[in-house]
């Protein structure tokens, strides 16, 4: 019989591996089949489970989007996670830190499918108060970012996404990666 550390540990596991389309299509079908027997307890449940699973699988696409590191710098592994977020709000999400011994470090997330993202969408289309928080600055992919007084980039992507580079590297180099980085991706419906 398993202790209860052995059971907490195969939870943990089951719970940090990837989501794959068959879990999800499992999940639907195991909804279906308790709403066919009027189990709607079990039905709700199981589409709250597909539906975590599909946000897991969108925080991870997320991760693609990262640009290599540049050179001489280190790149940790990107993460993502997806929940409840505030106040039950599914938010998905992605970061990824780089280093250079001389240059410094460069943080970058981003953030998704938070309806709190739509006041952001508003200050972005909005080039007065956009410019209120900080530089404007337009990006090579027609994209516009804002670059606050500590260097801070934040970029707006199809009014679903919210990138901020940070970090302890120059200006130049936290503009360099947000310039790396896939955002053609991110306005693809399918993320």
């Amino acid at each position: 019989m398993p202790t209860r550390i052995t059971t907490l540990l195969l939870i943990s596991l089951l719970l940090a591996t990837p989501a794959v389309a068959d879990d999800v299509l499992m999940a639907i079908d195991d909804a279906r089949k308790a709403y066919e027997a009027g189990d709607m307890k079990t039905s709700r449940q199981a589409l709250q489970t597909a539906s975590q699973l599909i946000a897991q699988q969108a925080a991870e696409n997320l991760t693609k989007v990262f640009p290599a590191p540049l050179d001489g710098w280190q790149a940790a592994e990107a993460t993502s996670s997806a929940g409840g977020g505030l106040l039950g709000v599914g938010v998905t999400q992605a970061s990824r830190q780089y280093s250079h011994p001389q240059e410094g470090e460069v943080s970058i997330s981003i953030m998704g499918d938070s309806p709190m993202l739509m006041q952001f969408a508003v200050m972005f289309s909005n080039p007065a108060m956009a410019g209120a928080m900080g530089k404007l600055i337009r990006l090579d992919s027609g994209q516009q970012a804002i670059q606050d007084e500590q260097g801070t980039l934040i970029a707006m992507i199809d009014n679903r996404y919210l990138i901020e580079v940070s970090g302890s590297a120059n200006n130049e180099i936290k503009l360099e990666y947000l310039e790396a980085m896939d955002l053609a991706a991110l306005t693809d419906s399918n993320q």
